[in-house]
């Protein structure tokens, strides 16, 4: 019997943009909760937040340091450097991504590291 895990998914505008509306009635229709003005480190000292997925963010480097789990999509828009340094988790977008997030999300001992290294 397999055990499907249920998680709460939120989506954070960049602040210093406007808000897309079709993300944001995506969001709504979907059930997810949006941000938009408010930094990263205020919501992640507010909420529970497992972890964060981006492309290249500052949010990436500080998630370590509030036990959340930086996961970046793997693209062209990504910094490589993250990868190289092993101070996020990659994502492929063309692979099972439920998959990954749960293999991610047990890697406790790699987020400690990361946040060793980082911080």
């Amino acid at each position: 019997m397999s055990k499907k895990k249920d998680y709460n998914l939120a989506y954070k505008f960049r602040p210093n943009n406007n808000q897309n509306l079709d993300i944001l009635n995506y969001c709504k229709k979907n059930k997810i909760k949006t941000f938009h003005k408010v930094s990263f480190e205020k919501l992640a000292s507010r909420q529970n937040i497992l972890g964060i997925i981006a492309t290249n963010s500052s949010a990436l480097i500080n998630a370590s340091y509030f036990e959340t789990f930086p996961i970046c999509i793997k693209s062209s828009f990504s910094l490589n450097y993250y990868f190289k340094e092993k101070i996020v988790f990659p994502l492929k977008m063309d692979t099972n991504i439920l998959h990954q997030l749960n293999n991610i999300f047990k890697n406790k001992k790699k987020l400690k590291n990361i946040k060793k290294k980082i911080w």
